[in-house]
């Protein structure tokens, strides 16, 4: 095949490439959005819920730490209205929250600030979180609040609620009732007590009247007599300080009977603070640091009141979704769905998403690529591929570009002979470019590896003969060419003065005589070999004629068709108590 068609057949091959590849993208580029960008927006979504999670936990760890503030509890114990706004007041600005109220334990306002639309008195609309701040309880929740969405978070307030004062109801019947009180109470008579005769005790005796049980029915004494008598006095156990425990000491300085009942009331719930954190813009761009995505917060009609986007860009979405007649008016039926819109000739993606227990939701919003910069790109990759396409073949495959293709045309003419006549002695350039130079010399390398098993395969003998055969012919790496010397001429005969007759022909020489009759050279050389073999004490009962004469006639056929010459000669040698066998070359005339 021409250069020139595969050139064609390349550059065709582009084309259709860089076709297909246009209409693959422009097939790719409707389901862009879908497949890459849905994925990305609903772990963003994902995320921006659980952010939301952790910053009302956060907020709840605030408000449960407030709420331990000494002049908070001690004003609401007292109900003192004036200080606990004040007290108020300054908690807010240090939780930053939108607003602060403490309500009480039946429910009803006693304080806030940054609330509108109730008042003190009012009822708390959020039951469910009173029920678990009376139990001891932090909780948080998301409500609807004075038509806002909020997060709340509330902690009970602990310390001693002051006990409410009486009113006065009633004319005179009261009057007489405090003169009463005023009047100190009559001292009871104590019951007199009989007297019994005291006895002289004796030293170590105490004079003592007892109660002695004298009737008793199942352990359990039913009745007593009283005993007057003397008694051995008990020597006290002696205790020091540190054997006196906390029981005991605190009993003695325990109060009795009526002292118990005007003891300090124990600490318990007053009442509950509850934060609440609106869902606007504060938040949204708390949210956006952490998920670095922006947010936008909607209400029930599909209008967005707090986002972490520009305002601009705000109001424009907000006109953007409630020209839609057929389509999202109602944000929160699109849970979880990608929503494509065009904002100021911008496209943006957002994928809105419900809030539990809100009529309100949370939308993800990310800024879109326009197509057709995304076309513009496309079509210079496609370009700047088929260029380098074009490049390559121009360098590769024009004549005169590079001189590569007759090198490469060299070498399949040298295996093409190589393979039909069998000659090892072809050598490539490996000075051709690249990559037919590297090509070249793994050629060689073959080349040469090839040569090595062939000369490897004709010195391997298979019995005793060969190898002995072998280690003889290894000793001498070249073989010697052999002199050859014309036989001497016999003299002339005297002849008598007449015309000379014709001269004789010449003899044969000793090496013609080899050449005409190679069989009785062979002979002659294993009758010499097993001679020798014998001379130096070598074992010959496994030498055979037949194999011995045939491995001959193949090192001698290697011989004539490696350095070119007529015959071979072997010469059987003794050196160092070794027999050798010595070829010799009989070279052309």
């Amino acid at each position: 095949m021409s250069r020139t068609k595969i050139f064609l057949m390349l550059f065709l091959a582009v084309l259709i490439g860089s076709a297909g590849a246009v209409f693959l993208f422009q097939n790719w580029i409707t389901t862009y959005h879908q497949q890459v960008t849905q994925p990305a927006l609903s772990r963003d979504l994902r995320a921006a819920r659980q952010t939301t999670q952790l910053l009302a936990l956060q907020k709840l760890q605030v408000v449960s730490q407030q709420a331990h503030t000494t002049e908070l509890t001690k004003a609401v114990g007292e109900q003192n209205k004036t200080n606990t706004q004040e007290v108020l007041n300054g908690l807010k600005d240090k939780a930053k929250a939108t607003f602060a109220a403490v309500v009480d334990n039946d429910g009803k306002l006693l304080a806030a600030q940054g609330l509108k639309g109730m008042e003190a008195g009012a009822e708390w609309p959020n039951k469910d979180l009173l029920e678990s701040t009376k139990k001891g309880k932090a909780d948080k929740a998301f409500a609807d609040m004075n038509g806002k969405s909020y997060i709340l978070v509330a902690a009970p307030l602990v310390g001693i609620a002051k006990a409410p004062a009486k009113t006065k109801e009633g004319g005179d019947d009261d009057k007489d009732d405090a003169k009463d009180e005023d009047k100190p109470a009559p001292k009871r008579k104590a019951p007199a007590k009989s007297k019994a005769k005291k006895k002289k005790c004796k030293s170590g005796f105490i004079f003592a009247c007892l109660k002695i049980c004298v009737k008793r029915v199942k352990r359990k004494c039913v009745k007593r007599k009283r005993k007057c008598d003397c008694y051995r006095k008990r020597k006290p156990k002696k205790r020091s300080s540190l054997q006196l425990t906390n029981k005991t000491r605190y009993a003695q300085d325990a109060p009795d009977g009526d002292e118990e009942k005007k003891a300090d009331p124990k600490p318990g719930p007053i009442g509950t603070l509850v934060y609440g954190y609106a869902l606007d813009k504060d938040l949204a761009a708390g949210l956006k640091e952490t998920i670095q995505t922006d947010i936008a917060f909607f209400n029930a009609d599909g209008k967005f009141f707090g986002s972490s986007v520009s305002g601009g860009t705000l109001s424009a979405l907000n006109s953007n979704i409630s020209e839609k007649k057929s389509g999202f008016a109602n944000l929160l039926k699109f849970d979880g769905q990608l929503i494509k819109v065009d904002i100021d000739g911008k496209p943006f993606a957002l994928m809105s998403g419900s809030i539990k227990k809100l009529k309100a939701g949370m939308a993800v919003i990310r800024p879109l690529q326009p197509v057709s910069k995304l076309w513009q790109q496309q079509i210079i990759y496609l370009g700047g591929l088929a260029l380098g396409v074009v490049l390559l073949a121009l360098i590769l495959l024009l004549p005169g570009a590079s001189g590569a293709g007759k090198y490469v045309e060299e070498i399949e003419e040298r295996v093409l002979e190589l393979y039909q006549s069998g000659n090892l002695s072809a050598v490539f350039n490996e000075s051709a470019p690249q990559p037919v130079g590297s090509l070249a010399t793994s050629l060689n390398k073959f080349v040469v590896q090839l040569n090595q098993l062939r000369e490897a395969d004709a010195a391997n003998w298979s019995d005793a003969a060969t190898r002995q055969l072998e280690e003889a012919l290894a000793n001498y790496s070249q073989p010697v060419a052999v002199q050859t010397t014309p036989a001497p001429e016999a003299p002339a005969a005297e002849a008598p003065e007449a015309p000379a007759a014709p001269e004789a022909p010449a003899a044969p020489t000793a090496e013609d005589l080899i050449l005409q009759d190679p069989a009785a050279h062979y002979a002659e050389v294993f009758a010499r070999y097993l001679a020798a073999k014998e001379e130096v004490g070598e074992d010959t009962s496994r030498l055979k004629e037949d194999r011995f004469v045939e491995k001959l006639k193949k090192n001698a056929a290697t011989y004539i068709e490696r350095y070119d010459c007529r015959g071979v000669i072997f010469d059987v040698t003794v050196k160092d108590n070794k027999v050798i066998l010595k070829p010799q070359l009989i070279p052309k005339e």
